[in-house]
């Protein structure tokens, strides 16, 4: 920062320097807005969430009872990844595994 060499120098220098505290108050309030945004979000996905993690406590071994539920159907089931591998295959009694060998690896 230089020194002023005059009174008009100085109203300019208080002026500039008060206009950058007003953009920064001004940064600062959107800033805050967004960090209460993101808390919000945070909130939101935890209610949401929270039923979940409660059915989850309830039933431990889900993923097992949904692929016996599956085996007991009398249909083939499966499942793909997005990359098209195959993540779980199930159904029509379990008796498929024995007749098509290249599909009963899980």
């Amino acid at each position: 920062m230089k020194f002023a060499n005059s009174d008009g120098d100085r109203l300019r220098q208080q002026s500039e320097i008060e206009a950058q505290r007003e953009h920064a108050a001004e940064e600062l309030k959107r800033l805050q807005g967004c960090v209460n945004d993101l808390i919000g979000k945070a909130d939101e996905r935890k209610r949401a969430e929270a039923p979940l993690q409660q059915s989850e406590m309830r039933f431990p071994d889900g993923e097992r009872d949904f692929e016996l539920t599956i085996d007991s159907i009398p249909v083939f089931v499966a499942t793909y990844r997005p990359d098209g591998t195959r993540s779980f295959v199930g159904g029509g009694d379990g008796l498929w595994r024995q007749d098509v060998p290249a599909l009963s690896s899980r």
